[in-house]
C-alpha cells in the first residue's frame, strides 16, 4: 500500500513538472490594428493635454536693447577677417547683446546667468589664445565649446551646431521579444527566455523579415550616452539562464532620393517622397504635383509618404498635403513664442538676400479656404505667443479610415519634422524609422555677421513652447523602429502580412 502511494505520488510530481515544462503563456496581441489604437489614443490625449508650462520661462530676462542704424548695417554685411583680440572682444560684446535682445531661446537656455558666464569664458580664451590674431574657424569654436548649453540646432556659429546630437542604434542578433503576462521573451533553441523588467526600457516596436509587428532592442542616445549602454544582457527560462552579448549598431533606414519628389503606387499602397518645403518658381511643378497627389492617396487603403531625406522649408506645405488627404486644416499642437521687432525691418533695408517668393495662391490646391486661412494670418509684432507654426490649434484628431505610413529619418529636418508632428492630428497614421534630426524647438531662423571678424551667427526668433528642454537632442522617435532594413520595403511586407490576417 505505502509502494503504491508513493508511486502515485511521484507520478503527480512528474505530471506538475511536464506541465510547468510546457505550459507557455498566452503572448498579448502586437497587430497592425492594436498599434493603430495605442498610437491614435495618445495622440487624441496629447492634442487635449493641459498646459504644463509658464511664459515667464521663456521671457524674463528679455530685454529690448536699442541698435543704431550702423549697428545694424554691420552686423548685415559679411567680410571675413582674422582678427585682434580686442576686436574679437568686441563682436562677442556685440553678439551677446543681440542674443539677449532678439533671441527666442535666450531665457530658456539659461538666461542672464548662462550666457553671462559663457561671455565671460569666451573673453578668457581669447585673452588665452597664443597668438596675436584670431582666425574664424578658432573664434567659432571658443565660442561653440562655451554655448554647449544651447542645445537648439537651429543656432549656429559660423555653420555648425553647439552640442552632440543623439541617434539610433539596435543590437546586431536583431532579437525578436513578445509579450506575455510574465514579460517579454524570445526564443532562443525552442525555449522562451524572458528579459530582465530593467531592459524593457530599450523594447521598441519593430518589423521582422516577415513583416509582423514585434518588440527588438533599440537605444536613442548620444555618443557618451553610447558608452553606457550595456554590452550584455541575460536571459533567463526558469532555473535556466543566457548570457546576450550586445553589439550596438547605427540604424540605417535607406531612402536615398535622386529626385525632389516622386509619386508611385506599388501592391496598391501610394507612395510619395518629398526631400524639402521651400516654394520657389524653380521647384513650383514638383511641388504643385506633390500636393495634387495628397488627394490620391486618400483614395487608398494603405499609404507611404516618405520623409526620409527632407530638410525642410515652410510648414505651410505641410498643411497644404495634410488638406489635400484629409480634407481639414491643422497644425502642430504647440504654442509658440514669436520676438519680431523695429530691428528686423531695419535690417531688410541693408541686407542683400533675396525676398522670398509668395506662389501659395498659385498652387492647384488652394481653394477659397485656404486662400481665406491665408489672408486671415497676421504678421506678430513684438513679442507674441501664437498658436502652432501657423497661427491654427488643433482641437481634436481628424478622421482618416485609411492608414497612413511616415517614413523619417535622423536627415528629416526643421518643417520636415512639422510635416509628422501635425500628422499626429491625424488618425490612423504612424511613423516608421530612426529619431529625426530634432531641428524644431525654435524657428524662423535669422543671420547676421558678427562686425569685425564677419563670423555668421544663425539664431531663432520663435521657440516652442511645452518641449523639454533636450528635444533637439533626440528629436521626434517613431512609432515603428527600423534597424538596417528599407523602411519602405519593411513596411509594404507589414501591409502584406496583415492584409493576410
Amino acid at each position: 500500500m505505502k509502494n503504491k502511494f508513493l508511486a502515485i505520488i511521484l507520478v503527480l510530481i512528474l505530471t506538475i513538472a511536464s506541465g510547468c515544462s510546457v505550459k507557455t503563456e498566452e503572448v498579448k496581441p502586437l497587430t497592425l490594428h492594436s498599434l493603430i489604437e495605442t498610437v491614435n489614443k495618445n495622440n487624441e490625449a496629447f492634442i487635449k493635454r493641459d498646459a504644463t508650462y509658464d511664459e515667464a520661462e521663456y521671457i524674463g530676462d528679455y530685454e529690448d536693447i536699442e541698435f543704431s542704424d550702423a549697428e545694424i548695417k554691420s552686423l548685415s554685411m559679411f567680410d571675413y577677417d582674422n582678427v585682434t583680440k580686442e576686436e574679437a572682444k568686441e563682436d562677442i560684446d556685440m553678439m551677446f547683446r543681440v542674443l539677449k535682445s532678439l533671441y527666442a531661446g535666450y531665457t530658456y537656455f539659461g538666461g542672464d546667468e548662462a550666457f553671462n558666464q559663457a561671455k565671460e569664458e569666451i573673453k578668457a580664451s581669447i585673452d588665452s589664445f597664443e597668438k596675436n590674431k584670431i582666425n574664424q574657424q578658432d573664434f567659432a569654436q571658443m565660442i561653440r565649446q562655451s554655448l554647449s548649453f544651447v542645445k537648439d540646432s537651429h543656432f549656429k556659429v559660423a555653420g555648425n551646431q553647439c552640442f552632440d546630437e543623439s541617434h539610433t542604434y539596435y543590437e546586431s542578433s536583431k532579437m525578436e521579444f513578445r509579450e506575455t503576462e510574465s514579460g517579454y521573451f524570445t526564443v532562443i533553441d525552442d525555449k522562451r527566455y524572458y528579459l530582465p523588467e530593467e531592459y524593457e526600457k530599450y523594447l521598441k516596436v519593430t518589423i521582422t523579415e516577415s513583416g509582423e509587428l514585434v518588440y527588438g532592442i533599440f537605444a536613442v542616445v548620444t555618443k557618451s550616452e553610447k558608452e553606457e549602454l550595456p554590452d550584455e544582457i541575460e536571459l533567463s527560462a526558469g532555473s535556466k539562464t543566457k548570457n546576450i552579448k550586445l553589439e550596438w549598431i547605427l540604424s540605417e533606414v535607406g531612402g536615398d532620393q535622386a529626385t525632389y519628389a516622386e509619386y508611385s503606387e506599388e501592391n496598391s499602397v501610394a507612395i510619395s517622397s518629398l526631400s524639402g518645403m521651400s516654394l520657389t518658381e524653380f521647384n513650383f511643378t514638383q511641388l504643385n504635383d506633390f500636393l495634387n497627389n495628397s488627394k490620391n492617396h486618400a483614395e487608398h487603403e494603405y499609404s507611404i509618404l516618405d520623409l526620409r531625406n527632407n530638410d525642410g522649408g515652410t510648414a505651410e506645405i505641410d498643411m497644404m498635403w495634410i488638406y489635400g488627404y484629409t480634407g481639414e486644416i491643422t497644425d502642430i499642437t504647440y504654442p509658440q513664442i514669436v520676438f519680431a521687432g523695429d530691428f528686423y525691418d531695419k535690417f531688410a533695408e541693408y541686407s542683400e538676400n533675396d525676398q522670398y517668393l509668395e506662389l501659395y495662391t498659385e498652387l492647384d490646391i488652394t481653394d477659397e479656404k485656404l486662400e481665406s486661412e491665408f489672408s486671415s494670418k497676421e504678421i506678430p509684432k513684438g513679442i507674441e505667443k501664437v498658436d502652432g507654426t501657423l497661427g491654427i490649434k488643433p482641437e481634436g484628431m481628424i478622421s482618416n479610415n485609411n492608414t497612413l505610413f511616415v517614413l523619417q529619418s535622423k536627415r528629416n529636418v526643421s518643417s520636415g519634422e512639422v510635416f509628422i508632428m501635425m500628422l499626429d492630428s491625424v488618425e490612423n497614421t504612424l511613423s516608421v524609422g530612426t529619431n529625426t534630426n530634432g531641428c524644431i524647438h525654435t524657428g524662423n531662423v535669422f543671420g547676421i555677421c558678427l562686425p569685425n571678424s564677419g563670423l555668421p551667427l544663425m539664431y531663432s526668433k520663435s521657440v516652442l513652447v511645452g518641449f523639454e528642454k533636450d528635444f533637439d537632442v533626440y528629436g521626434l522617435e517613431p512609432d515603428i523602429y527600423i534597424a538596417d532594413d528599407d523602411a519602405q520595403n519593411a513596411v509594404l511586407r507589414c501591409i502584406e502580412y496583415y492584409s493576410d490576417k
